[in-house]
């Protein structure tokens, strides 16, 4: 009985992969507008399981926990400093902290929507690719790494119009989510910064390291400690780059250089 919920618990959250695989194969020859549709109620019933999920989570009941500390007993907390201005904003809304997780968690869900509803080649890519990888991961775990990852690509996004300004705007609030973002920004924009961000950018990046050192250390030890929960515990990552490696071996994607751009 055991056994049988705990499967019926994978499928569910297994399903809106299946469906996007099967979407992005069944309506491949069928209009946008219909693809983005089909994509984007898989999106909300994806959504409607990270945010209404209960407990599930490895860090759900940690955030909550963090939150709760920070709102109620005043305690400093060594975190980045975009993440606790946004709790203070949404505790506005309300101050429990298991809605504050939630609301954070429709947040990138939104902001998932925002960017990958934009072409068909970003839907193709969250189907095989981004969804299996991240949307879980940083919906129901990894908060604050999932919104830093999102600005990332928006700005990218921006920088790729020629908006470097917004560009870098949005890297900066990334980064006030998740000090790592910052050379996934870095890398994504190098190119088309003028001297000033170049210079600008990796300082900015030096006094955040040493702020946050304490923490960053205390993590980076943590890290060092951890172990596989199980050996299958990669096959989703194994899976996910296979399929996106057939896909590479087709001459009309390889050649699309938005697919590759996004992808690298």
């Amino acid at each position: 009985m055991l056994q049988f919920s705990i499967y019926s618990s994978v499928l569910i959250y297994l399903l809106p992969y299946l469906f996007l695989l099967f979407g992005s194969y069944a309506l491949r020859k069928f209009s946008d507008n219909l693809y983005r549709l089909y994509f984007i109620a898989i999106i909300i019933l994806a959504s409607s399981l990270a945010i209404f999920r209960g407990d599930v989570g490895v860090d759900t009941g940690t955030y909550e926990r963090v939150i709760e500390y920070y709102l109620f007993d005043d305690i400093k907390l060594n975190m980045e400093i975009g993440f606790l201005y946004l709790v203070k904003v949404l505790s506005a809304l309300d101050n429990e902290p298991r809605i504050i997780v939630r609301l954070i968690t429709f947040l990138i869900c939104l902001l998932f929507s925002v960017f990958f509803c934009t072409s068909r080649v970003k839907m193709f890519i969250f189907s095989i690719l981004v969804f299996p990888l991240f949307f879980y991961d940083f919906t129901m775990n990894g908060l604050r790494y999932g919104l830093a990852f999102l600005l990332v690509l928006l700005s990218a996004s921006y920088s790729n119009k020629g908006k470097v300004k917004i560009a870098f705007l949005l890297g900066m609030l990334s980064v006030s989510f998740h000090l790592s973002s910052v050379v996934l920004f870095f890398l994504l924009n190098v190119k088309k910064f003028r001297t000033f961000e170049m210079v600008a950018l990796p300082a900015i990046a030096l006094i955040l390291f040493y702020i946050f050192s304490d923490y960053l250390f205390v993590k980076f030890w943590d890290y060092q400690l951890k172990e596989s929960p199980n050996w299958y515990s990669g096959i989703l990552k194994t899976l996910s780059c296979s399929i996106l490696i057939y896909f590479l071996k087709k001459k009309d994607i390889v050649n699309n250089r938005e697919f590759l751009s996004i992808v690298i």
